[in-house]
């Protein structure tokens, strides 16, 4: 779960972005030595802008990959997705 609200003093006030995402391991994965790894996976998002009583929904969708060393709480990702 992600959420945003605006920040500094540009006459953003008033703007809340709330938005879930998920993601899937695709079978392609590839071990590069010294335990890193390469995975590809998919993303997806969906979410809810709002500002000033108006609602807009917000969503992507995309595939990714992921840098990681097993064991680690930190990977490096990457990719692109399509608005929707």
């Amino acid at each position: 779960m992600r959420l945003g609200v605006p920040g500094g003093n540009n006459g953003s006030s008033g703007f809340v972005q709330a938005e879930a995402f998920a993601n899937w391991n695709l079978p392609w994965k590839w071990d590069l030595g010294s335990d890193w790894s390469l995975q590809f996976r998919l993303e997806a998002t969906a979410g809810w802008l709002y500002r000033s009583g108006d609602n807009s929904f917000v969503g992507s969708l995309g595939p990714t990959l992921s840098l990681h060393l097993p064991h680690s709480p930190i990977s490096f990702v990457g990719g692109a997705s399509l608005p929707f």
